[in-house]
């Protein structure tokens, strides 16, 4: 309750509190022009939808690949907020204008300090050690698609994927490796090529591997995955993604399913329940 509450506080307030002063100086800005309310709230949510969109499609991907959780929430924060600054400057009047300009550059002038004097790489590092302490963190890493982070325990290091254990190694889940590969394969004869998407190195394509006749098409959209799996320096992954009848490709599923023109006896998608955490 403690770590999700600090979370809450740290993340979610600033860039909560940010968007409430953008909605707050849009209807400010609103009542010079229409006097009546209802409509001036309408404008305001259709405005704010329409820049959610477009923020989204032009500023996210850029943001996501070059910056931190923490450094994304800050800096979009002191956007809004200087935005709102700007707006109720020069659309406020009177009392309100002067009430609302105090607190907004106020709330600007904190969040300006967090980006400028707040060492943003150690609160994520603590913020990662906190939530993984009871193992030592050996990779830590946010791709375009996951947050990715490899752990390990005495002699075991497992691979984490959005919270989410992906692979432990050298010892994986024998048992769900053995039932998600060879239970399918006892429906199809004289199979040969088999496609496997999502989870793969670890224990799961070493099964696969046990079929001398097989090769196999693996198909990882995030390639930052397979960096990690590289770097718990494990035979069995080696042995796995360096097979001369595995081949590795990284790109989207669906891209390349439909660009694929070779036919596979046997499709395996590995990729977990669907889920917004």
């Amino acid at each position: 309750l403690f770590l999700i509450t600090s979370g809450i506080l740290v993340v979610i307030a600033p860039l909560a509190a940010a968007d409430g002063c953008m909605f707050t100086a849009g209807y400010h800005m609103g009542r010079s022009i229409e006097k009546k309310r209802s409509k001036i709230v309408g404008h305001v949510y259709a405005v704010e939808s329409f820049g959610s969109v477009l923020g989204g499609i032009s500023v996210t991907g850029l943001i996501f690949l070059n910056l931190s959780p923490f450094e994304m929430v800050l800096i979009l924060s002191a956007a809004n907020v200087l935005l709102s600054v700007f707006l109720n400057f020069f659309f406020g009047s009177g009392y309100e204008k002067s009430k609302m300009f105090s607190f907004i550059s106020s709330t600007a002038g904190i969040l300006i300090l967090f980006l400028l004097f707040l060492n943003l790489s150690w609160l994520e590092t603590t913020s990662t050690s906190l939530r993984w302490k009871e193992y030592d963190i050996f990779e830590f890493k946010n791709s375009l698609y996951h947050q990715i982070v490899l752990t390990g325990k005495d002699q075991q290091k497992s691979l984490f994927v959005d919270g989410k254990a992906v692979a432990s190694l050298p010892q994986d889940d024998i048992v769900s490796n053995e039932e998600f590969s060879h239970i399918p394969l006892l429906y199809k004869k004289n199979v040969k090529r088999i496609l496997l998407i999502g989870k793969g190195p670890g224990g799961l394509i070493y099964e696969f591997l046990k079929y001398p006749d097989i090769d196999i098409d693996y198909l990882q959209p995030d390639k930052e995955i397979i960096q990690t799996f590289h770097k718990t320096h494990s035979f069995k992954v080696e042995t796995e993604l360096l097979n001369h009848r595995v081949n590795t490709v990284i790109g989207d599923p669906v891209t390349f399913i439909q660009r694929k023109t070779a036919r596979y006896d046997v499709v395996f998608i590995a990729a977990g329940s669907p889920s917004t955490f």
